[in-house]
């Protein structure tokens, strides 16, 4: 009875005298102003100390709704300052909080509070260039008080960073995941490994599935000035028809891609870094449709005002691309489609329109039926074939 008595006074005891002993170990654990509304704690279901509404940093950058300590009725009234594992749920994480975090992970030395595992449920970041959704985190620490090894994940992507040298090394896996910019294309799975220091980033090992096709690559981030990426890629038997609705949605074509390309963007800010982008590409595409655009009838059966509309089905098309700030070329086209044979060169203006000439074959290598040359003009979401 003396026991149940002590520990339910226990539970019901306020504990706000011994809030400012607690700020003072938090602040020297994280190196940073810590600041407890409330704490106490609690027997029944579970034995644990509750801190509630804890900021850190002068003017409350990361606020968290509350912090649980799993920790025995005896383990506190001794005062420890050796804890296993703490429970943070609800993070905000104001733009001013950003640059906490560098100090945070450094640790406040020996003399510190030990903390060897924390986990950290509903992470926020605000203002961020673009929309992050809410996330998970569990983070390990060393004896020291310093970041030893860190998880993030929003159940969509995972992310694992380890401290190395002066920067960090992460590994990154995701499935069914979308870039945030630039074209909008749907990963089935990615994973990339990225060495990372206080100016720039080494992207190696980017493999992944994107429209069915297999995807590798590499690319090196440097934002000592501005922002740029330069990077290589390639990919394999992606379908085109899965491909193509990233990047417009005024033009169908299917088939079986295969392309090897470099790229290189560069900006003042992530969302302006696809704004001044310069890429170029050999591809290609066997088995396929090229949605309206017949080239057959465009030969034998031409009219004054141009070809609209039709398909044109080919066994292979191949050729090279290049791309810079919204425009496209596209030269050194092959297109063979049994007896049809076609090559030629075209350019998509910034603003959808065509400008380029094919020259088309029907025929065998002892009867030709049908030979011309063709001027595309027009717009993607409209294509015309003129004599």
């Amino acid at each position: 009875m003396l026991l149940a008595a002590g520990l339910a006074t226990l539970q019901l005891m306020p504990l706000d005298s011994h809030v400012p002993a607690v700020e003072q170990m938090l602040s020297q654990r994280f190196n940073q102003p810590v600041r407890v509304a409330n704490m106490r704690y609690t027997v029944y279901p579970e034995q644990q100390l509750r801190l509630e509404r804890v900021s850190i940093g002068g003017v409350q950058q990361i606020v968290a709704e509350s912090v649980t300590i799993p920790m025995m009725p005896w383990t506190l009234l001794s005062g420890t300052r050796d804890i296993d594992s703490a429970l943070v749920t609800a993070v905000a994480v104001e733009p001013a909080g950003y640059a906490l975090l560098p100090a945070l992970a450094k640790g406040g030395g020996e003399s510190a509070l030990q903390l060897r595992q924390l986990r950290v449920q509903g992470v926020k970041l605000a203002a961020t260039p673009f929309d992050v959704p809410m996330f998970d985190m569990t983070v390990s620490f060393g004896r020291n008080g310093a970041l030893q090894k860190a998880r993030m994940t929003d159940g969509k992507m995972t992310v694992d960073l380890t401290p190395k040298d002066n920067g960090v090394t992460l590994v990154i896996d995701a499935r069914e995941w979308q870039p945030p910019v630039g074209p909008r294309l749907q990963f089935s799975d990615l994973s990339v490994s990225v060495q990372a220091d206080a100016q720039q980033a080494t992207l190696s090992a980017i493999e992944g599935r994107v429209g069915g096709g297999r995807v590798k690559g590499a690319a090196k981030i440097n934002w000592a000035s501005g922002l740029r990426v330069e990077g290589e890629f390639n990919i394999e038997n992606a379908r085109l028809q899965e491909l193509i609705p990233a990047y417009t949605r005024e033009f169908s074509a299917s088939g079986s891609l295969k392309a090897n390309g470099s790229f290189v963007l560069q900006g003042k800010s992530v969302k302006t870094l696809f704004e001044s982008s310069e890429a170029e590409a050999n591809f290609t595409i066997d088995i396929g449709e090229l949605g309206n655009v017949d080239l057959v009838r465009a030969m034998q059966s031409p009219v004054p005002g141009g070809t609209r509309g039709g398909k044109t089905k080919f066994d292979t098309l191949t050729g090279s691309v290049s791309a810079s700030n919204g425009r496209y070329a596209y030269r050194q086209l092959q297109l063979t489609s049994g007896p049809l044979n076609a090559n030629g060169a075209f350019g998509i203006a910034a603003d959808g329109s065509l400008s380029g000439r094919l020259n088309a074959e029907l025929g065998s290598k002892g009867l030709v039926v049908a030979r011309g040359g063709l001027n595309i003009i027009g717009a993607v979401r409209d294509p015309v074939l003129r004599p």
